[in-house]
């Protein structure tokens, strides 16, 4: 029968030489009889490396329902293959609102993108210091558009507003952070 191990505190010198070393009877067997065996760090461990732990056959069999009952609850969890229509109300807790007949009778049109919102942008560069509010998607006389939003945005700001059009892409880009204001002028416009 194997003796126990009996292990002694160890105190360091300033140089790191140990005082008094671990005082261990019969190293060998002592470690052996306390079942003290080396532990391998699971880092080095991979797939392929692990264990199975049982059959392959107990996690790959798959099971073909045709129940709609069952169905039902998948359908739930896959995402959806389009965006559905809103469904018209008089007011909405967001504050949006759906385009309006009256957007027809424009020389201009702004389409709104596929999440039914204002594809209306801002841009924020240099540290915050630049800002560009980006309006896209525009159809139609983006001349007039602009000259009613440089008109409107002036009123409302009372100073000189800087805007750039992008006639082959249907851009309009504006200096400065304006986002609110043109979202209000394209809900009073109706689009």
């Amino acid at each position: 029968m194997a003796q126990p191990v009996r292990l002694t505190i160890v105190k360091m010198t300033s140089r790191g030489l140990p005082v008094r070393c671990l005082e261990i009877l019969k190293l060998r067997n002592a470690l052996t009889a306390c079942f003290i065996t080396p532990v391998q760090p699971a880092r080095d461990s991979s797939y392929q490396g692990s264990k199975l732990i049982g059959p392959p056959s107990l996690y790959t069999d798959v099971e073909i329902s045709r129940s709609p009952e069952e169905w039902k609850f998948v359908e739930r969890l896959l995402p959806k293959t389009f965006i559905p229509e809103p469904t018209l109300k008089s007011d909405y807790p967001s504050g949006w609102k759906p385009p309006t007949e009256s957007s027809c009778s424009h020389p201009y049109f702004v389409e709104r993108n596929r999440n039914h919102m204002y594809p209306l942008y801002l841009k924020i560069q240099g540290r915050g210091e630049r800002k560009t509010t980006k309006l896209k998607r525009i159809q139609g006389d983006i001349w007039a558009l602009h000259d009613d939003l440089k008109k409107y945005l002036e009123d409302r700001s009372k100073k000189y507003v800087y805007l750039q059009i992008q006639e082959v892409s249907g851009h309009i880009n504006i200096k400065g952070d304006y986002v609110s204001i043109v979202e209000e002028w394209l809900q009073d416009k109706g689009f």
